[in-house]
């Protein structure tokens, strides 16, 4: 590692803090980028919590490097709260107590999490918040999860198997052969002494040489499903077994994620690819005020410089 910055006391908007060593990994980050920043942090005086019954402190912490070797500089602004004796009482996103603590620091907190790109998973955390569909991309009550199964003439009776099973696949694609079939049985493998502990399966010729491979349990069983096969008119069918549930739109949750606070509702209500061009087109103004943010108002290094001196 190598320190390019040394430890001081700062301001950011007018809140006195102290500035730490600003070091890079030096050859040793990530190989996307190798050199860039490890660690460059700034935390604020303690001040009381506004009102609070508990005397409770608050601390801010802001920070604008490459700490977790991802290949570029994230921002984050977290802190905690202490009680009187120095118990701490929370830590982490407490953004609620640090706008009250630090009103001054609300123009960064919409930064949480940016990188010198965008918003992590820009496009996706928006569409998200600002769609009517769940994690699993499905509307309410869509269906998704299938299983497959038979069904013999006019009778509605499904016979189920699962949709990982190779059996309904083999029989789908032998229909042109009239299920012409062997009904063969397979043996368990034999104890050391030649006893089986278990019962004989069934299965059709071509399917399965082993008998955790057999689809039935019976010979009986077999005979009778190769009839119904042959005789019985066969339909492949499937049935949902999963339905999504959809989600109310979050437009407040999808406004702060695309840093866009002045959307309309109707702006964040069009269709996804529509919402992605809007973000993708608004991407490059947003990049450049974080990056003046933290220039000119965190007093931070945006260009790590390489081994060489040279800037990355």
């Amino acid at each position: 590692m190598a320190t390019i910055a040394q430890e001081t006391t700062r301001t950011i908007l007018g809140v006195p803090g102290r500035a730490f060593d600003v070091i890079t990994w030096h050859g040793n980050g990530s190989a996307k980028a190798p050199n860039e920043i490890a660690n460059q942090k700034w935390i604020s005086e303690r001040r009381a919590l506004p009102r609070d019954p508990d005397g409770l402190r608050v601390q801010a912490e802001i920070r604008f490097d490459d700490n977790c070797k991802n290949g570029h500089k994230s921002f984050a602004i977290t802190g905690e709260t202490t009680t009187p004796r120095g118990r701490v009482e929370s830590c982490g996103c407490i953004h609620d107590d640090i706008a009250k603590a630090f009103p001054e620091l609300v123009p960064l907190i919409q930064w949480h999490l940016m990188n010198e790109t965008g918003p992590m998973h820009y496009a996706a955390n928006v569409c998200y918040h600002a769609g009517n569909r769940d994690c699993h991309g499905k509307l309410e009550n869509e269906p998704y999860g299938w299983r497959y199964a038979l069904t013999f003439g006019e009778n509605p009776i499904l016979h189920k198997f699962t949709k990982e099973h190779k059996f309904l696949p083999f029989l789908q694609d032998s229909k042109d052969s009239g299920y012409d079939f062997e009904v063969i049985q397979l043996d368990h493998a034999p104890e050391p002494d030649g006893r089986r502990l278990y019962r004989p399966k069934f299965t059709f010729g071509g399917y399965g040489k082993k008998w955790h491979e057999g689809p039935f349990d019976s010979e009986l069983d077999a005979v009778a499903f190769l009839h119904a096969l042959q005789n019985c008119e066969p339909h492949f069918t499937q049935y949902a077994t999963q339905y999504g549930e959809g989600k109310a739109r979050d437009l407040d949750a999808a406004r702060n994620a695309a840093i866009w606070p002045d959307a309309s509702d109707a702006d964040l209500s069009v269709s996804r690819s529509e919402l992605e061009s809007a973000l993708t087109a608004r991407l490059p103004a947003i990049v450049a005020e974080f990056r003046g943010a933290m220039i000119h108002d965190c007093g931070f290094i945006w260009d790590a410089p390489q081994a060489d001196g040279e800037s990355i």
